[in-house]
């Protein structure tokens, strides 16, 4: 499974080496179903609108519901509070940012496959 890991302190030159060591990326196109950890963040319900506006398959999660989860919710993503590694397993693609933990069980899990 792709990871993709979104860190706004980066400097352009450290993103770009993080850049390298992903192996594989998939084109955003309507049969891509990304799920994102941490969902209810600003800069992650900005990247889930955007994907579902291309007309992606997004799932998400956070640890509570807020104005962000409740509009993509409306939007057409599937939302849920809590860890639930079954939507990892079910996607094509995880996103996070550096907020979620390096032990949190759906990273883990996205990490494994």
């Amino acid at each position: 499974m792709a990871v993709l890991l979104s860190h706004p302190d980066k400097r352009m030159e450290e993103i770009v080496e993080n850049r390298k060591k992903i192996t594989h990326l998939p084109m955003l196109e309507k049969s891509l179903s990304l799920h994102f950890i941490g969902i209810g963040g600003i800069g992650m319900s900005g990247l889930a609108k955007v994907c579902l506006e291309m007309g992606c398959q997004i799932s998400g999660t956070d640890n509570r519901e807020n104005d962000q989860t409740h509009e993509l919710r409306r939007m057409g993503a599937h939302i849920r509070t809590g860890i639930h590694t079954d939507l990892v397993e079910d996607a094509g693609l995880a996103v996070y940012s550096t907020a979620v933990p390096v032990d949190h069980p759906e990273r883990l899990r996205a990490e494994e496959l």
